[in-house]
C-alpha cells in the first residue's frame, strides 16, 4: 500500500494507550451517523458514540474493536480517538457482557434517579456494543 494511502491511527483511553498503527481506513459512529475516514481527510473533531470501531489495517485486513464514547481528532495524516473504553473483539468476555446486559436491563424496571438512569443506559449500550463486536 503506497504511503499516501495510509495515516497514523492512535486510540487512547484515560488509563491506556490502546493502539498506535498505520491504517488505510477507520469507520466509527457519531451523532450524525457512521463516518469513514481515509488518508487526506479534511481536518475535523467529532463525537464518537458507543458502537463498533472498524479499522482497515496497513495490509488491508479489517479489525474491529468495541468503542466507548469519546471524541476523535482528524487531520490529513493522523486520526486520534480519545475514548472512555475500548477493547478488541477477541478480548471480550461474552458471558460477562450478557450478564451485564441482563443486570442493567433489570435495573431499568426499578425506580431510578436521573444519574442512575443515565449510567444504566450507558451500561446497556456498552454491553450491546461488546456483544455486536464479539458477534454474539
Amino acid at each position: 500500500m503506497p504511503e499516501e494511502h495510509l495515516f497514523q491511527l492512535d486510540i487512547l483511553t484515560a488509563d491506556k494507550f490502546f493502539t498506535s498503527q498505520s491504517a488505510q481506513q477507520v469507520v466509527f459512529s457519531s451523532p450524525s451517523g457512521r463516518l469513514g475516514v481515509l488518508a487526506g481527510h479534511m481536518p475535523m473533531i467529532a463525537a464518537v458514540l458507543e458502537d463498533p470501531l472498524e479499522i482497515r489495517t496497513e495490509d488491508g485486513t479489517w479489525r474491529v474493536a468495541a468503542a466507548g464514547q469519546g471524541f476523535t481528532e482528524i487531520t490529513q495524516e493522523h486520526v486520534r480517538f480519545y475514548l472512555d473504553t475500548v477493547e478488541w473483539a477477541d478480548e471480550i468476555d461474552v458471558v460477562r457482557a450478557k450478564e451485564a446486559l441482563e443486570r442493567a436491563s433489570a435495573r431499568l424496571k426499578g425506580s431510578l434517579n436521573h444519574m442512575e438512569y443515565v449510567r444504566t443506559h450507558a451500561a446497556i449500550a456498552r454491553a450491546i456494543t461488546r456483544l455486536k463486536v464479539a458477534g454474539k
